[in-house]
């Protein structure tokens, strides 16, 4: 439809859905209705205590309230009006019907006598090509006429050849019925070259993407996908990563299993190794596309290969040095350390002795807050007596659309028994591991910063409230 019927649809629309609205809520409050007085309370008739006068007597007998207070008394009650109900509810669902008439309307007026048995082909031509007019009518007319005979090879040729160039215009787009079974036909009957054909079919489907991000240690290690099967209505592609460079020399792929075409999905993810020096950078990945065609109602997955080509996309990479943290505005890195260091919070360190009695458990009550425009990965470390121990792992991706948090590792880890006086307090740092971000499509910058809490405290949970040490002194708690 075009911009003023679809002004002119939600204007109705929405009329027609508020008079219907205004209506139902009237008739659900109803009218107040004359009626005998009641207790306000109680709701019980005072009418036969009142007499021939105009008070009524008090107290109320059955519930004794003063009925000489204001609004004690009731004179008038709210009747639901079900008329009134109906009839805003009926208007209510013939608001839906709106968009409905209009745009068959519109399709009687506009539309529906443009395109028949009596447009002429060279009419046909000018409503496949243009990518503005609607497509089904001129699809479905031109289908219509190849399954009667009355189409000649030249004719769907120039057909097939006219919906090529409206689907380049239009930059992709889901295929429909007709058009799939006349571009089928015309392949079967030899009337499109291969690259008419692969120009045709790339067009239905989105090019090759690469989830990249800049990396932040070496040797960088960027990862590739995911690069899904799709079929679409009779059109199926599938991809294969077959080849990457970065600047001209060839890359090896790591962890990437060329798995058969047709099972590459969501789940495969690829990484390259590269040992290049810091800075900007340009990778060529090729792809293999094949290509798999049938009728609107077959199963193009099943058929056999029609076309393997090749597909090269590039993108500039930025590789970022190992080293001093990087910041995304231009506000100052103090400000910035500040945020970083109160996002980072360390409550407690709990030390429990294990069930077999040689080693003890230590767990840390640690969390990572959000910072604004600012990724965050840590490696959680406890600093006991010296000796540091890895207590797990957090992530807070914070991209430009959604901040995610990504809990790695254990909580706890299996420590030896202590020996001597465990201290009352000890260390913690959130020591940066931006690799654990790598995966993580649109982060593009982690914080570099080792952010260190002191004075965390050491607490146990043993009932006894210590851990007796190897010398069977008592560990203070």
């Amino acid at each position: 439809m075009s911009i003023g019927i679809t002004f002119i649809t939600m204007l109705l629309f929405g009329m027609i859905l508020l008079t219907g609205a205004a209506l139902v809520a009237h008739g659900l409050l109803g009218d107040a209705v004359a009626g005998p007085p009641i207790c306000a309370r109680c709701r019980h008739g005072i009418a036969v205590l009142s007499g021939a006068t105009s008070a009524p007597q008090s107290p109320c007998p059955e519930c004794g309230s003063d009925l000489l207070a204001p609004q004690a008394v009731v004179y008038f009650r709210r009747k639901r009006r079900v008329r009134r109900i109906v009839a805003g509810f009926s208007i209510l669902a013939s608001a839906f019907l709106v968009p409905i008439l209009l745009r068959l309307i519109s399709f009687l007026l506009f539309e529906g006598p443009s395109i028949g048995p009596q447009t002429t082909h060279a009419a046909l031509l000018t409503a496949i090509a243009d990518p503005t007019a609607p497509e089904f009518f001129a699809f479905d007319e031109a289908a219509r006429r190849m399954a009667a005979g009355t189409m000649s090879d030249a004719e769907l040729k120039e057909v097939v050849l006219a919906g090529r160039t409206r689907r380049t215009a239009m930059s992709g787009g889901y295929p429909m019925t007709a058009e799939m079974d006349l571009l089928v036909a015309a392949d079967q009957r030899s009337l499109i070259n291969d690259e008419e054909l692969t120009t045709y079919l790339r067009s239905f489907f989105a090019p090759p993407s690469l989830g990249m991000h800049a990396i932040f240690r070496p040797p960088f290690n960027v990862g590739l996908g995911p690069f899904p099967v799709e079929s679409l209505n009779g059109a199926h592609r599938a991809l294969a990563l077959k080849h990457v460079t970065i600047d001209g020399k060839d890359v090896p792929l790591l962890d990437y299993q060329d798995a058969p075409l047709g099972r590459i999905g969501q789940a495969e993810f690829g990484r390259l190794k590269f040992d290049g020096p810091p800075g900007g950078h340009m990778l060529r990945a090729t792809f293999e596309e094949v290509f798999r065609i049938a009728p609107a109602n077959g199963n193009a997955a099943n058929a056999a290969p029609r076309l393997t080509v090749e597909r090269i996309v590039e993108l500039p990479l930025t590789f970022i040095a190992q080293g001093a943290p990087t910041w995304v505005t231009t506000e100052s890195p103090e400000r910035r350390t500040r945020e970083v260091e109160q996002a980072c919070l360390a409550r407690a360190i709990a030390i429990d002795r294990d069930a077999a009695g040689d080693t003890c458990s230590l767990r840390v009550d640690a969390m990572v807050q959000s910072v604004r425009n600012l990724t965050l990965a840590f490696e959680i470390v406890v600093v006991l007596d010296g000796t540091e121990y890895v207590v797990g792992r957090h992530v807070v991706a914070n991209t430009a659309s959604m901040v995610t948090e990504y809990p790695m590792g254990s909580a706890s880890v299996a420590i030896p028994v202590p020996r001597g006086l465990l201290p009352h307090h000890a260390v913690v740092l959130f020591r940066p591991k931006p690799e654990l971000a790598e995966p993580i499509v649109g982060v593009e910058r982690v914080w570099g910063g080792v952010v260190e809490c002191r004075d965390v405290p050491v607490v146990t949970t043993l009932p006894q409230g210590s851990v007796p040490n190897g010398d069977g002194e008592a560990v203070r708690p």
